[in-house]
């Protein structure tokens, strides 16, 4: 077996949907896109958010040469019957409110096994253009909203934000 099947077997076997991998080179169109859009992302592309920096994935993690990306699909899972309709499915899959400490280990778990086979680990977050990354290796599709879609699931987290 390859380390791309193990990564992709055991992140399945945590529960997550979808498992692909691309490239580390930057999102050039994303990059023009946010620039020549300036006056309306300003906001979103200095330091506290980091969307340029974004562009480059070799910017989250110094060297990298492939992104792993995760769908969890959080249509398809439960939540406790008084969280729905007052906090968001997204929202609970990140670990909830009150936490559920499953949907964090998830992601803890699939860090430490990358680990564990000599990959390192850059931090997760909003850094990176998640539709983009996940389009690229294969395991969505997305059109002109802000949805992923990944085999007929509407947007599930591509990775978690922490």
């Amino acid at each position: 077996m390859s380390i791309t099947s193990d990564i992709q077997d055991y992140a399945l076997s945590l529960g997550y949907d979808r498992v692909g991998f691309t490239t580390s080179d930057s999102f050039t169109l994303y990059e023009e896109e946010l620039r020549r859009r300036h006056d309306m992302y300003s906001w979103a592309t200095g330091q506290d958010w980091g969307l340029i920096q974004g562009v480059d994935p070799r910017n989250v993690l110094s060297g990298a040469r492939s992104v792993v990306v995760t769908v969890f699909d959080y249509f398809k899972h439960s939540y406790p019957e008084e969280m729905v309709g007052r906090v968001g499915r997204a929202y609970q899959s990140l670990g909830g409110v009150p936490p559920i400490p499953v949907h964090r280990a998830r992601y803890r778990l699939l860090r430490e096994f990358l680990e564990k086979q000599g990959c390192r680990v850059g931090r997760a977050g909003f850094d990176l253009p998640a539709r983009l990354a996940a389009a690229r290796a294969g395991v969505t599709d997305y059109g002109k909203n802000t949805f992923a879609f990944a085999g007929g699931s509407a947007h599930s987290w591509l990775y978690p934000p922490w």
